[in-house]
């Protein structure tokens, strides 16, 4: 549910031309957002190898849930120092 709420909010802020990173929870450490980026790789490698629809569907939610937390933790920051 949390995931909606933020994927409104950052609908509607930029919307409003507002960007939504300045509205992040603040900013993770460094081996929560490794652990995000990990998944995230993880998920995007199930997808390109393929599977059922159910599975891919499945594979691509999980992503994006992913992804929000991304933002959400403002994990850019270390965008250079991934693995």
């Amino acid at each position: 549910m949390g995931y909606k709420i933020l994927f409104y909010t950052t609908l509607l802020l930029a919307q409003l031309g507002l960007s939504p990173a300045s509205h992040a929870i603040g900013q993770g450490s460094f081996e929560s957002c490794q652990e995000i980026k990990d998944k995230i790789d993880h998920y995007s490698r199930l997808k390109r190898k393929g599977g059922t629809t159910s599975q891919l569907d499945h594979w691509h939610r999980m992503r994006n849930k992913y992804k929000e937390k991304y933002a959400l933790y403002n994990c850019k920051v270390y965008l250079g120092r991934f693995k």
